[in-house]
């Protein structure tokens, strides 16, 4: 017999959450079968079975954090003999001398025991879990904004705080939030009071984006053309694709262009690596397949790390202006509003033409006042002038 334990699924992975078993216990699985589901900070995947074997036990508890190496399964070999105390002994083997008898008791309930139940693996400060524990609210029912899900004292304030108040006596739902959810949270949270922000916008002229989709013989959205056009204008101020670390400045070789995409479990915005190298028809294919693996809660961890710009696009919800917040650690996010028909002068003369607004948010620790014009001036130009 041998141990399973949670892997690490990429380079910055610290901890996964056990989704779902898809193996029984006590049955047989042969190697490439799905054995179970984890979800980090990322995505959700299904792990499969390295060689053939048997499902001895489930011992990593669903839905709750788990750091990586943790023990999550016992499996025998294919046709092996075993007992209870045989997979009891395997497990007491693994638990380090000074684990005592609270990691004993974590560690020895399978799936289906009765005897004692999982202790919480949730992640809190020190202090949350007094506070949490004088005010008698569970762990379970707080969503953590610490670093890598945990609790804060803050957290626990902040639930506290209503049920204090007369407004707690009035009916509502507790939705827990998804580990995609929470993760955009803790980053936001983290980066919208270190990251001082300034935002530019300008009313774009949205004629020759329209035509440009309506000529083509091709299946292109507007997003599409759109990205195509962001990247262009990244290359004429190549500036922008920077990130701010101290004393310097990092401008990156590489464009890997974030596109956010609206999804069941949240917003996520899956990677396009080197896009400025790739061809109009592959930036299309690959926008649409890292977005139809977003939905389909399939994309792989390095599909989601070293952005260096985000595009966003809330135009196909009838959205006409946004101020984004900057994930850390780009120095730019830009956001594209809805396309309408709206007064414009062009030439000196006043004309109702589709338009949107384009509306960029940078560093401003990297981006002055005059690099966000130059690049905004660049977007727009790109955008009105629209090619592929």
């Amino acid at each position: 017999m041998h141990l399973l334990r949670m892997p690490s699924l990429g380079e910055t992975m610290e901890w996964g959450i056990l989704t779902a078993y898809l193996v029984e216990e006590g049955k047989a699985f042969s190697s490439g079968d799905n054995l179970y589901e984890v979800e980090n900070e990322k995505t959700t995947l299904s792990v499969e079975a390295l060689t053939d074997g048997v499902l001895a036990r489930w011992v990593g508890p669903l839905d709750e954090q788990l750091s990586v190496g943790t023990l999550i399964a016992v499996v025998a070999e294919p046709g092996q003999d075993f007992s209870k105390s045989d997979v009891d002994d395997l497990i007491k083997s693994y638990l380090p001398p000074s684990s005592g008898t609270e990691a004993s008791e974590t560690f020895t309930s399978g799936q289906h025991s009765t005897d004692t139940k999982p202790k919480s693996k949730i992640r809190a400060m020190p202090k949350a879990r007094s506070l949490a524990a004088e005010l008698g609210i569970e762990l379970s029912e707080i969503s953590g904004t610490g670093k890598g899900g945990a609790i804060t004292l803050q957290d626990v304030e902040n639930l506290a705080t209503p049920r204090n108040d007369a407004s707690s006596t009035l009916p509502f739902e507790r939705v827990r939030l998804s580990t995609t959810h929470r993760t955009m949270a803790e980053r936001l949270s983290n980066s919208w009071p270190v990251t001082p922000h300034f935002t530019v916008s300008n009313l774009v002229d949205a004629s020759q984006l329209l035509s440009q989709k309506s000529q083509s013989t091709r299946n292109i959205s507007v997003n599409d053309l759109l990205a195509a056009a962001t990247l262009r204008a990244v290359e004429r101020v190549p500036r922008i694709n920077s990130s701010f670390s101290e004393d310097s400045l990092l401008v990156y070789e590489d464009i890997n262009l974030a596109v956010a995409v609206d999804t069941e479990r949240g917003l996520v915005a899956p990677v396009i690596r080197k896009a400025h190298e790739l061809e109009f028809d592959s930036l299309v294919a690959e926008i649409s397949r890292l977005a139809a693996s977003a939905r389909e809660q399939s994309l792989l961890p390095s599909d989601l790390k070293d952005a260096t710009i985000t595009i966003s696009n809330l135009g196909m919800h009838g959205v006409d202006f946004g101020t984004p917040v900057l994930t850390s650690p780009q120095s730019a996010i830009v956001f594209f509003g809805a396309i309408k028909p709206r007064p414009f002068v062009t030439n000196g003369t006043l004309e109702v033409v589709p338009s949107l607004h384009v509306t960029a948010a940078f560093d401003h620790r990297s981006i002055d006042g005059a690099l966000g014009a130059r690049f905004l001036a660049a977007l727009t130009d790109e955008i009105e002038k629209t090619e592929s």
